[in-house]
């Protein structure tokens, strides 16, 4: 995690996350934990890869880990702000923050390289 200062001078905890395609539930748990840390302290970006199937548009996925971490989203009070799909039909990558005006327009493109 880093912080930075956003446009209107307040501290803003920005962090990455990145799960890979197949693992065993722990990095869910860890990433649960963490977004809630770090959304008591503030203004806060989360950036990352977790490679979830969540349908953002209807807040719902059929995992149930998957819905355990969209539910700890949403009692952070975290907006999705990517909303093209980013890999085939699914949005697999976040940006999600807590706090509106902080992020600008986003744009999906293409893989880098």
């Amino acid at each position: 995690m880093a912080k930075l200062r956003n446009t209107k001078r307040q501290k803003t905890l920005v962090g990455v996350v990145y799960k890979p395609p197949k693992n065993s539930g722990v990095v869910e748990d860890g990433t649960k934990q963490e977004i809630r840390n770090a959304c008591d302290k503030g203004p806060s970006i989360i950036i990352g890869d977790l490679n979830l199937h969540i349908d953002w548009a209807n807040q719902i996925s059929n995992n149930t880990r998957e819905e355990e971490l969209l539910a700890c989203i949403q009692d952070s009070f975290l907006d999705q702000y990517i909303e093209d799909p980013t890999r085939e039909q699914a949005i697999l990558e976040w940006v999600l923050c807590n706090e509106k005006g902080i992020t600008g327009n986003l744009v999906v493109q293409g893989p880098l390289g």
